[in-house]
């Protein structure tokens, strides 16, 4: 029984049940699925705005892979309904909160159907994970916000390779930044103490293999 919106919209879905150690992310883990789950979006309305910003970065991802439909949508109701946390989630009618979960549950549950091992097309859903996981355990961040300048990051460096056009990476930059999450990393480390710690780390990420990490570009 998911109560916070990250955990409706991902982490209560996958099967993945992980532990941190010795400052690394989830690295001891095994795959059980539920056999149920029961989501109520009225306890997202007492979350804390950070709480509720850090579960949009996830439902933002979601639409990023999932197309423009899902992603518009996501943006209609922030710009149309915003408030602390992106969106006003205190007021706004209970069915935008179903529908941004639910939107993100069928993708992310197609997608586990198909690959519940993560043997293939499920690393789609580590888009910005793997820069984000280590900016995690390097700062104590929270997650959505670790996810959310992995995303950023990510679309940075698609976007030099020349796979990314401008007005995609800001569309996704400008609605991240909506939903009161972190978009520049300079802004956050301007030293860059920061990036030199989560660089040690990157390669600690448990979607390792050998001396690769698969890395998931928009």
């Amino acid at each position: 029984a998911p109560t916070t919106l990250l955990a409706m919209c991902d982490a209560s879905l996958g099967g993945k049940n992980g532990l941190d150690y010795r400052g690394y992310k989830n690295v001891i883990g095994a795959f059980h699925f539920p056999r149920k789950l029961f989501c109520d979006v009225e306890t997202l309305r007492s979350l804390e705005p950070g709480q509720f910003a850090s579960g949009m970065a996830e439902a933002i991802k979601h639409g990023i892979l999932d197309g423009d439909e899902h992603f518009a949508c996501l943006e209609a109701y922030a710009r149309e309904h915003g408030g602390e946390g992106g969106l006003n989630f205190r007021l706004c009618p209970a069915a935008i909160l179903e529908r941004i979960v639910y939107l993100s549950q069928r993708l992310k549950l197609k997608i586990v159907a198909q690959d519940p091992k993560e043997s293939g097309s499920r690393r789609l859903l580590n888009l910005g994970h793997s820069f984000g996981h280590a900016l995690e355990s390097a700062s104590g961040m929270p997650h959505g916000f670790a996810v959310s300048l992995g995303i950023a990051l990510a679309c940075s460096f698609s976007r030099a390779r020349g796979r990314m056009n401008e007005e995609d990476m800001r569309r996704i930059l400008d609605l991240l930044d909506r939903c009161g999450l972190p978009v520049d990393i300079k802004k956050i480390d301007p030293d860059g103490s920061l990036r030199k710690k989560a660089s040690q780390l990157f390669f600690m990420d448990k979607k390792r293999e050998g001396g690769n990490v698969h890395f998931i570009l928009p």
